[in-house]
């Protein structure tokens, strides 16, 4: 039923993608000079979704999309890139979405170099990922990057408002709230979340059933919860763990950020004792700059727990 809710509303023209004007702006005024493009941001962002729409706009006929789990080999690159000459003579256009990039052995980029560098007339390719600080520096070199920001509270906010009104369900404009705030800027967080909850009455219920819904939600927001209760009492091989488990899923280490800092914003907003509120404040001006490469959540994270035991020696 999720994947069935999620493919109802995904958006089929640009009027219907939430948020990612500037994006959209920027790929239509450079698309006559680049065939090659590195779509980046957060999971659920609307990534895959922005590629399908912009080969529409190419005009182009024939789309192949594929996972990078599935060619990871030097054979597999090599017959992806391959089908470009075979399309050749079936369309005039086409197009290659290669989804979860970052998950691609060297080998395999190396095959991929020299056709990103010349792609056949009429033939484009859509990088897709999460991470773009995995990609090696000379593909990225042959792209136009367009990184999708997170999609704000109040668009996600309409866009369950109109579901729940779709589907005939009575959801609570509390409850609606909690999924959109939820889903740290990812419109399919979102859905998934108020697929869980929208017969819920209240905001305290929703959150009772975060565990019937993490799963399918995404490990990223079930790891950042983790996280945040590790650093309230930090132990050193608890978040070096837990730092591990996050790199090797290859979870987007802003997805994780925002839910440490939503997690003590709540702290600082309900705590009655003053030195967890000083503590929370602290791990929030830790988490407050946007985070691009994990390199940079091990360092804040790494900070807050040095803090805590220079404060205790």
């Amino acid at each position: 039923m999720n994947k069935s809710l999620i493919n109802r509303y995904r958006p089929d023209t640009w009027e219907g993608l939430l948020g990612h004007g500037e994006q959209i702006a920027e790929f239509r005024q450079a698309k006559s000079h680049h065939q090659v493009y590195l779509i980046t941001g957060i999971s659920g962002v609307g990534k895959t979704t922005f590629a399908r729409l912009a080969a529409k706009d190419l005009g182009v006929e024939v789309i192949r999309e594929e996972n990078s789990a599935n060619c990871n080999g030097v054979d597999d690159m090599r017959e992806l890139f391959a089908s470009f000459s075979r399309n050749s003579l079936l369309a005039s256009s086409q197009a290659i979405i290669l989804d979860e990039v970052h998950r691609l052995s060297q080998p395999a980029w190396d095959v991929a170099t020299k056709p990103l560098e010349e792609p056949p007339d009429g033939s484009y390719v859509f990088l897709v990922t999460p991470d773009p600080s995995r990609i090696p520096a000379t593909i990225k070199t042959r792209a136009l990057p367009l990184h999708l920001q997170a999609v704000s509270n109040q668009l996600i906010t309409r866009l369950l408002e109109e579901i729940c009104d779709a589907e005939a369900w009575q959801t609570p404009d509390e409850v609606i709230g909690w999924c959109a705030g939820m889903a740290l800027g990812s419109p399919r967080r979102a859905i998934l979340l108020l697929t869980g909850c929208h017969g819920l009455d209240t905001r305290d219920e929703a959150a009772a059933r975060m565990h019937a819904v993490r799963e399918a939600a995404g490990a990223g927001l079930d790891l950042g919860f983790q996280l945040s209760q590790a650093l309230r009492e930090p132990r050193l091989a608890q978040l070096q763990l837990l730092l591990i488990q996050g790199d090797e899923a290859h979870e987007h280490p802003d997805t994780l950020r925002q839910v440490v800092r939503s997690y003590y914003k709540k702290v600082t907003l309900t705590s009655k004792d003053v030195k967890q509120i000083r503590y929370a404040r602290d791990i929030l001006a830790q988490f407050e700059e946007p985070m691009s490469d994990y390199t940079s959540l091990v360092l804040a994270v790494t900070n807050v727990f040095l803090g805590v035991t220079n404060g205790q020696g």
